[in-house]
């Protein structure tokens, strides 16, 4: 289900070398990351970014499927998984908010990728000639604006981004094409035909770091909590369970609705708020939230570069 690499050549023997700058009196500990596809996707872009100058050694495990991903963790084959969660462009991945409530893994950190969408084939090419155009589903939804001046194109639809890398470098047909950064392009050999290919610019990508164990959080820190709720099927419900944080100011930084698996028109509501579980206040407002709903679970608490630090102003 999983494959290994380590030490290998291009991003994951880069990001070996960015992971120890600064740190030559540290021991060098291998860190498992599961990935989506492997060295060449935005996901280990992200993992690489994420664990810079920490120390040690990235390894990737490399999984097909976002299921797959999360069951690496929770098996012990990685130390920690890098999950695309939403994006500035197609918004919240729906597959990985629908893994996260049954899952035995925990949120302990984000990362915000700036995705550059290139068009890359085995030779220079107008993208008029091209006959198919392959990428994940949330790089072909990302770049449906630009695809849609190609209508004689057919879509291919691949699980990663390095899959849809190997399709088009593995033929000889230069009418091909894939959806892939300019570093993974260069990689592969792939000439890019066509740069920024996103409907929106920038084009940013949220990334959540899940891991087996939660990780404590200093107060000083600044911090974000992640949970999913279920309300009452009562008027009024989500509006009295959302008052919990307005009451305590405390401030939401997401509100997202997903169907629930187990019941037909009852939804899940996901929710990051600016906290740290370890604060009085906070802690006193998920009690508060636990009276108010029917379920509540916290999917992580972890710290953010993107929020300011506790006592000072946004």
């Amino acid at each position: 289900m999983f494959r290994n690499r380590e030490n290998t050549p291009g991003a994951v023997s880069e990001a070996a070398a960015q992971t120890t700058m600064g740190k030559a009196d540290q021991s060098r500990h291998t860190l498992r990351v599961a990935v989506l596809g492997g060295p060449a996707t935005y996901s280990w872009q992200a993992a690489r970014q994420h664990f810079a100058g920490r120390g040690g050694v990235l390894s990737a495990v490399i999984a097909d499927g976002f299921e797959q991903l999360i069951a690496a963790v929770e098996e012990g084959a990685a130390d920690c998984a890098v999950l695309p969660i939403e994006n500035t462009t197609s918004g919240g991945i729906n597959e990985v908010y629908d893994l996260l409530p049954d899952s035995a893994v925990t949120i302990v950190g984000e990362e915000l990728l700036a995705v550059q969408h290139c068009l890359a084939a085995r030779a220079k090419i107008e993208p008029s000639q091209l006959i198919a155009v392959a990428g994940h589903a949330q790089a072909l939804t990302q770049c449906r604006r630009f695809l849609a001046e190609l209508p004689h194109c057919r879509l291919e639809y691949r699980s990663s981004t390095e899959q849809a890398v190997a399709m088009v470098a593995g033929q000889m047909d230069a009418r091909l094409a894939c959806i892939v950064g300019a570093e993974a392009a260069a990689a592969a050999g792939l000439t890019v035909i066509r740069r920024d290919i996103a409907d929106r610019q920038p084009n940013t990508t949220r990334f959540v770091i899940v891991a087996r164990q939660p990780r404590e959080v200093a107060l000083r820190l600044p911090c974000k909590i992640s949970l999913v709720m279920v309300t009452a099927q009562q008027v009024g419900s989500l509006a009295e369970a959302l008052l919990v944080f307005r009451d305590r100011r405390i401030n939401l930084c997401k509100l997202e609705s997903r169907p629930a698996p187990s019941s037909c028109w009852e939804q899940l509501f996901y929710l990051d708020l600016e906290g740290n579980l370890a604060d009085e206040n906070v802690a006193a407002a998920l009690d508060e939230l636990i009276q108010r709903t029917r379920q509540v679970k916290v999917l992580g608490c972890y710290p953010s570069d993107h929020l300011p630090s506790p006592g000072t102003s946004g």
